[in-house]
C-alpha cells in the first residue's frame, strides 16, 4: 500500500482563522488507495506530553489518495506558537504514522468583531 517512511510537511496558518490542507499521497506515483481505513490526527506540544486538538480528517476521494485536514478559528486561537502533529492509519491490527510535522502559528485578524 505504501511505504513504512513517514513523510514530513511542515506548515503555517493563522490564529483565528479556519484551516483547510488538501493532501494526496502516493506512492512510487501511483495514489494510496484508503478504502477501508481509518486516518486521524492530533495536534501536540513537542514531548507529546500536551494534546491541543484533532484535525478533522475527511478523505475526499478514498481510491485516489485523497483527503482533506481541517481545523475551525476556535481551534487555531487555541495553538500555541509552535505545534506539532501526526497524521495516522488507524486500520487494522497496526497504527502506521503517515505524515507529521510542524506548526508555526501567526497572529490573525482581533479577537473581538465590529
Amino acid at each position: 500500500m505504501y511505504t513504512t517512511d513517514v513523510n514530513v510537511f511542515n506548515f503555517e496558518l493563522y490564529r483565528r482563522y479556519d484551516k483547510e490542507i488538501p493532501l494526496i499521497f502516493e506512492n512510487n506515483s501511483v495514489r494510496v488507495n484508503f478504502l477501508g481505513h481509518t486516518l486521524s490526527s492530533e495536534i501536540w506540544n513537542k514531548e507529546r506530553s500536551k494534546k491541543y486538538c484533532d484535525f478533522q480528517v475527511t478523505v475526499t476521494n478514498a481510491a485516489n489518495g485523497e483527503l482533506t485536514l481541517s481545523l475551525n478559528s476556535t481551534q487555531t486561537t487555541a495553538l500555541p506558537d509552535f505545534a506539532y502533529y501526526d497524521l495516522k492509519d488507524n486500520s487494522g491490527t497496526q497504527e502506521k504514522n503517515l505524515l507529521t510535522g510542524t506548526i508555526k502559528v501567526s497572529e490573525g485578524r482581533t479577537s473581538w468583531q465590529l
